[in-house]
């Protein structure tokens, strides 16, 4: 005898998101229990849009909005289809008008013996828990091989000569 589960999706809390323009949104859509991820096609879309503004992009299960912007308000569904069923959830946001805090990174500067231990850490002034994500050299730049990322902070236990260089933080 099997069971069968209608499918459910759910955006992970908070569902309601207010935030200052030009900082990071994030939502993560989930399958029900009895649903395999790899059986459950999840789309984001913008409630009232034909598709997500360019800026705005979906990596996996996750709707990722990298620099909010005033136009981006609303509402933003998840869908989730399989062969036999299909479910929504739904998420809003709301944009603070103003400039966010900018991360700061300490130490500022860090000279280290090759084969040495470097440590940098990001913080948010008056901003707890945000998401951090670590750049090389620039926005984007791919950290190297050997520096983990631990929370809000970077670990290059064994310094090399490609270690190197200037690493940015962003909210």
């Amino acid at each position: 005898m099997s069971l069968f589960l209608p499918l459910r999706v759910e955006i992970h809390p908070p569902k309601h998101l207010n935030i200052k323009q030009g900082s990071r949104a994030k939502w993560t859509c989930v399958a029900s229990a009895g649903h395999k991820p790899e059986d459950v096609n999840i789309q984001w879309t913008k409630i009232g849009s034909n598709q997500l503004p360019p800026h705005v992009h979906q990596q996996g299960n996750q709707l990722i909005i990298d620099s909010v912007k005033p136009e981006d308000a609303g509402q933003y569904r998840c869908t989730g289809t399989t062969t036999k069923d299909i479910a929504t959830d739904e998420s809003s946001l709301t944009v603070e008008a103003g400039t966010p805090p900018r991360p700061i990174v300490t130490p500022a500067y860090q000279t280290v013996p090759e084969n040495g231990r470097a440590v940098f850490e990001c913080v948010v002034p008056g901003v707890t828990g945000c998401d951090i994500v670590w750049h090389k050299e620039q926005i984007g730049g791919q950290l190297p091989h050997g520096v983990r990322k631990y929370g809000n902070k970077i670990i290059i236990q064994n310094a090399r000569k490609e270690h190197a260089g200037n690493y940015i933080c962003r909210n």
